[in-house]
């Protein structure tokens, strides 16, 4: 008698970099919001029905992802946002910036979150209000970095 026994073994793979910009907006913006980057994104919502929300799940050291719209009209658009995620568990960073580019030229660049300084290892959560006075066709919007020193995925 032969006993036959197989053991088909996957690993568990946690994504390293995971987070979620969401605008609460109290002006009308334009949609529809783009964005990527590295990894896994996804546009939850384009802000046509919903209010615009970006994902982003990352194997990796981290990356740098972009959530953004092409004005129509020049006016003064005030966004407030929630940014929330995980970037793993050893020397975290989190960045998130707004930022308008006009042409070729990005004309405004402001760290919203605390730049250089190392985020919280359990996961992150922060909130804002950005303000951006755009004229037609620049396009605005948020630039999200995060990285971590851990050592790779975990099994």
């Amino acid at each position: 008698m032969t006993l036959c026994v197989s053991h088909w073994h996957q690993p568990l793979i946690v994504p390293l970099a995971t987070g979620v910009l969401q605008l609460d907006v109290g002006a009308q913006v334009d949609a529809p919001w783009s964005g990527g980057g590295p990894g896994t994104t996804n546009i939850a919502s384009d802000g046509s029905g919903e209010r615009p929300r970006f994902e982003y799940h990352v194997n990796g050291d981290g990356g740098v992802w972009i959530f953004s719209a092409v004005a129509q009209c020049a006016r003064r658009i005030s966004v407030a946002w929630t940014y929330t995620g995980f970037h793993a568990w050893f020397h975290v960073r989190v960045e998130l910036e707004r930022f308008v580019r006009r042409g070729d030229a990005e004309i405004l660049q402001e760290t919203l979150t605390e730049s250089g300084r190392p985020g919280p290892s359990s996961g992150f959560a922060y909130t804002g209000i950005a303000t951006f006075d755009v004229w037609p066709g620049d396009v605005y919007g948020f630039r999200m970095s995060g990285r971590d020193f851990g050592r790779g995925p975990s099994a």
